[in-house]
């Protein structure tokens, strides 16, 4: 036989001041004795049916389901459930079990799982109207707050850190204590300093945590364990306060390293960022101000926000493209250098000099290889030399006129990606106008000249947008065919010198130019043009010995070839070419 349990709910603190759960305590007793029910359990809670995970009301659930409690009383069926749902499948898990509930104010009982069908159907008539009201409560509810934030008043249930909450007037007081340690957040972040170093010092000089507290006044029950609590408060504090609240809730929020307190970061960050310490408060998606004191100004405000702001940009800066990464071995021990950021040996003063990249074998720092870091200024030079070499020797010569004649020889109006698409769309839309002619024909015999206009003129934007696609074909296969003899005319100096016054040109952009979006583009064709001839690098002391590939220019054909047309039009000169043909031969 299960216990008989008697089930109180109310949703706010108001609730409970007004009389709510004696009301329904009270309601529940007389019933029961005037049924000669003995209770066993009492389940009492402070939440709101917009929580179906209520604490209490899961409890007894559970206890149906195992059969400990048979019998539920409650005063008002909107104080077991307000959601239909939720309140019939409630209902039916006690028909399941053959237990019995008693709804005293609606007057509906359910005896060993038996009800009438009269009790049903109220059941669910009230319960719908249950979550009506609810919905109606929740909409008054959002105005009354919006209402309430549009004169300055501060509507949520918590105050900010460095604030107090008058409920009764719901404006924010300035804590005194809390708000020397907001004033002191923000001096030292006005100081230079970032927010670790902030953590670090009021961790270290043992700054207590900034309280925030809810009280629940006849409601022992931990919202975070989600179990009884040992006093009338559940707070979040750091473990020097453990007296107020649960252990378990102190291990989750708060805690000690080293016999020091931890600073959260997340909530320096919120007090720096918060503009709750200007004087406003949100309204409708804004700030509006308030009728609290500001704990900051707007000059200090704009200050801490502008150094936020340049720091994320420094964080996520576009660095230049480096050509060489993930090419470059160490000759010693075989890993695969990185890139690291090196600072030149101390001046005689002290400081350190200013920064350099370099090249760092991984082995070196755990004393695993000997080989130190390298500049990456100084493995480019050696591997630029290089390629300077190659491109002016006959071999590479050799390898741009062969894929340059194969292009000359595939690349064509039948060979044109660019014409793929355009197939397909004319394609498609021919297909969907054959779609429209039986239709057409049907409105023409049957006399429907409404939709027979309709049809012709979506049958003749058809037309219309097949006869632009062909005009833009036809372009598209002029310039291929244009291109095409252009290339066929060039020299085989000319592609030669081209190719090579590209590589020169790229090279130098790469390093020199004045945008930096350009700089970063040419440093990527460097890179491709670097994968199409050199295989691998290791690095040996600080000699850079450069293993060959015998490139195909995949990915840099196109612009080579571009190169190599541009060399060979008016706009480069006879003298440019008189004068790379020096170099070349020197």
């Amino acid at each position: 036989m299960g216990t008989v349990a008697a089930y109180v709910r109310v949703s706010t603190q108001d609730q409970e001041a007004q009389g709510t759960y004696e009301a329904q305590i009270n309601a529940i007793n007389n019933f029961s004795v005037s049924r000669n029910i003995a209770i066993d359990e009492w389940f009492q809670e402070q939440e709101s049916t917009l929580n179906p995970d209520r604490p209490e009301f899961q409890k007894i659930l559970d206890g149906l389901r195992t059969g400990a409690i048979s019998t539920v009383i409650v005063a008002a069926l909107d104080r077991f459930s307000r959601d239909q749902i939720e309140t019939l499948q409630a209902i039916e898990l006690i028909k399941k079990m053959r237990a019995s509930f008693h709804c005293i104010r609606e007057n509906i009982t359910i005896n060993d799982g038996q009800a009438d069908l009269a009790s049903e159907m109220i059941i669910s008539v009230l319960a719908l109207f249950a979550k009506n009201e609810r919905e109606t409560i929740k909409v008054r509810t959002m105005a009354g707050k919006k209402r309430k934030s549009a004169k300055g008043l501060w509507i949520n249930a918590q105050a900010p850190c460095g604030y107090e909450l008058d409920r009764q007037a719901k404006i924010l007081q300035v804590n005194q204590r809390e708000a020397a340690i907001v004033r002191r957040i923000w001096d030292e972040k006005l100081k230079g300093r970032g927010v670790n170093a902030i953590l670090k010092n009021l961790t270290m000089d043992g700054v207590p945590l900034f309280e925030q507290h809810v009280k629940f006044s006849g409601v022992r029950y931990c919202q975070v364990m989600q179990r009884e609590r040992s006093s009338d408060y559940c707070r979040i504090r750091p473990a020097h306060a453990q007296h107020q609240c649960c252990p378990q809730c102190t291990k989750q929020h708060g805690g000690t390293l080293n016999g020091q307190k931890l600073w959260p970061k997340n909530t320096v960050t919120k007090v720096l960022k918060n503009k709750v310490y200007l004087g406003l408060v949100p309204h409708d998606g804004e700030w509006i101000p308030g009728g609290h004191a500001p704990l900051v100004t707007k000059a200090e405000w704009d200050k801490v926000q502008k150094s936020f702001t340049e720091r994320y940009a420094a964080k996520n800066k576009i660095y230049p493209h480096n050509p060489l990464a993930g090419m470059v071995r160490c000759g010693q021990c075989g890993r695969k250098m990185f890139v690291t950021n090196a600072h030149a040996r101390r001046r005689r003063d002290g400081t350190l000099g200013p920064k350099w990249a370099a090249f760092t074998c991984p082995g070196f720092r755990g004393g695993l290889c000997p080989q130190g870091g390298i500049s990456i200024k100084i493995v480019q030079e050696q591997v630029y030399d290089y390629l300077d070499r190659l491109f002016l020797s006959g071999k590479v010569a050799g390898i741009i006129r062969s894929a340059f004649d194969a292009l000359v020889k595939n690349w064509g109006s039948g060979n044109i990606e660019e014409l793929l698409p355009l197939e397909e769309e004319m394609a498609r839309l021919e297909r969907e106008k054959k779609k429209l002619v039986a239709p057409i024909v049907e409105a023409t015999e049957r006399g429907f000249a409404d939709l027979y206009r309709s049809l012709m003129d979506k049958a003749e934007a058809i037309d219309l947008r097949v006869k632009g696609l062909r005009n833009q074909a036809a372009l598209i296969r002029f310039q291929a065919d244009t291109q095409r003899a252009d290339m066929a005319k060039v020299a085989p100096e000319d592609i030669f010198l081209g190719a090579t016054f590209a590589w020169i040109a790229t090279k130098e952009l790469a390093t020199t130019s004045a945008s930096e979006e350009v700089r970063n583009r040419m440093a990527e064709r460097v890179a491709r043009i670097v994968r199409s001839l050199v295989k691998e690098i290791r690095i040996n002391g600080t000699q850079a010995h450069i293993e060959p590939l015998e490139g195909d220019f995949e990915g840099v054909i196109g612009y080579l070839v571009m190169a190599v047309l541009e060399w060979s039009n008016v706009n480069a000169g006879v003298s440019d070419k008189a004068a790379l043909a020096r170099t070349t031969s020197s």
